[in-house]
């Protein structure tokens, strides 16, 4: 590349919802075929694995897939529509944590029977007559959240899925940014309750095949269940994971289809990769191979890399690459190296990873993030207990991806001692270093 090209280097945007171009690049994936398939129902990931890359997916090219013909989608985020989030913030706060269930079916069946009000199914009779069964205008403006009304909102669930059978058509309602709903509720108790109702409906809805709810996740979220009680019920589910091969399709779809100028149409995955990128991290093989130094470096602790954190890095490490072409005055045959990429790593990624991911979506744990403060990266068991004052602390940056853990029986342990080790991706933000630091 030269200067200028380097400069323009296009990746898209991290955020689904926000690119335009996604359906350009889109890369199928297994978990996504899954989901058109109608092979899951509940899509779990962590932030930036790609749960809203596959929603809005699925409803750009709704016409085009086979498998989705007469599918007709209810998206929880329509801005056309009194979304799931305004319905939440007008009423969660005021609804008792027994009557959460209710509320899930009043916003279910309350989407399904808009959604029959409009083409192609607002003229068929058999719609007619159970929208006259159910005249629901009567208080469709306010959920009314009595028992009776559950039983109401539940058997028109039913119906309706039978309805639309005869009709060889079925709804998917698509819900995702649930953590932003979920906020809404002002205490964490009733946060949990709230997630949990709703997954007790599903399971109660789960057989029907015309009127699916189709929830996209954050696993951490997913993981505060209570109170479910049939949880074999729950295996049409699935977690977005990216192997090295998937991840490398997707970096190079997107340079590929943004600059064209740049990386050769006609080529392999990876030789398109190395129109950008050094082959090694240094001088050497010794220092590693670049695609393999990526891959490796973005897992977090519990072993999980999103396409996220590999556009955030790609992009923080074309910038520095500029920085130093302009500083030695090298405007020809540029490509982002290993130092460029070892120094975005180490500084802008980990400070944006630690401060969008783990301060903003746990907020209760910054005080327990900012003790490992200029500390070691290694902790043994006995000493991280002390330190944290209980296991289920522990248990909670665990489940954060903050740190792994390294059984005594690897190589890697401390003294062949259970071990905590914090991830790479962290330690530039806290100023970490490898090696190990003795709690005291």
């Amino acid at each position: 590349m030269n200067i200028k090209q380097l400069q323009e280097l296009q990746l898209g945007d991290v955020a689904a919802e926000s690119d335009p171009a996604l359906v350009e690049y889109f890369v199928n994936t297994i978990e996504y075929n899954k989901v058109v398939t109608d092979q899951a129902d509940l899509i779990l990931g962590i932030k930036g694995s790609g749960k809203s890359a596959i929603y809005v997916i699925l409803q750009k090219k709704r016409k085009t897939i086979p498998e989705l013909k007469n599918t007709i989608f209810i998206p929880s985020t329509q801005d056309e529509a009194e979304t799931i989030e305004l319905i939440a913030e007008k009423y969660m706060n005021d609804v008792a944590p027994k009557d959460f269930e209710i509320l899930w079916y009043y916003i279910i069946s309350r989407a399904i029977y808009l959604k029959l009000g409009e083409p192609p199914f607002i003229d068929l009779e058999p719609v007619t007559e159970l929208r006259l069964k159910f005249p629901f205008e009567r208080y469709w403006n306010e959920p009314v959240l009595r028992t009776e009304h559950k039983v109401t909102y539940m058997k028109y669930i039913r119906e309706a899925n039978d309805v639309l059978g005869g009709c060889e058509h079925r709804v998917w309602f698509l819900m995702d940014k649930l953590d932003k709903f979920f906020e809404k509720a002002q205490d964490r108790t009733k946060r949990i309750e709230l997630l949990s109702s709703l997954i007790r409906v599903y399971i109660n809805v789960r057989e029907y095949q015309n009127t699916r709810l189709k929830i996209f996740l954050r696993t951490d979220l997913f993981k505060q269940l209570s109170n479910i009680t049939d949880k074999d019920k729950l295996s049409r589910q699935i977690s977005l994971k990216w192997d090295q091969d998937k991840l490398l399709e997707l970096l190079v779809s997107r340079l590929i289809k943004l600059n064209p100028s740049v990386v050769t149409e006609n080529g392999t995955t990876e030789s398109q990769f190395l129109d950008v990128f050094e082959d090694v991290m240094g001088e050497s093989e010794k220092k590693g191979y670049t695609k393999n130094w990526l891959y490796n470096h973005l897992k977090d602790g519990n072993d999980v890399i999103t396409p996220r954190d590999l556009l955030w890095l790609v992009g923080f490490a074309k910038d520095e690459q500029n920085a130093s072409s302009l500083k030695q005055k090298i405007t020809d045959g540029i490509k982002i190296s290993g130092r460029a990429i070892k120094k975005s790593f180490y500084d802008k990624f980990s400070e944006h990873k630690f401060n969008s991911y783990l301060t903003n979506e746990f907020p209760l744990l910054n005080p327990v993030f900012s003790r490992f403060k200029n500390g070691g990266s290694k902790y043994s068991k006995p000493e991280m207990i002390t330190y944290l004052g209980s296991e289920e602390v522990l248990s909670d940056l665990l489940e954060t991806g903050f740190m792994r853990f390294i059984p005594s029986t690897m190589k890697r342990s401390l003294n062949n001692e259970d071990t905590y080790e914090i991830s790479e991706m962290y330690w530039g933000a806290l100023g970490i270093k490898r090696r190990y630091q003795p709690t005291s």
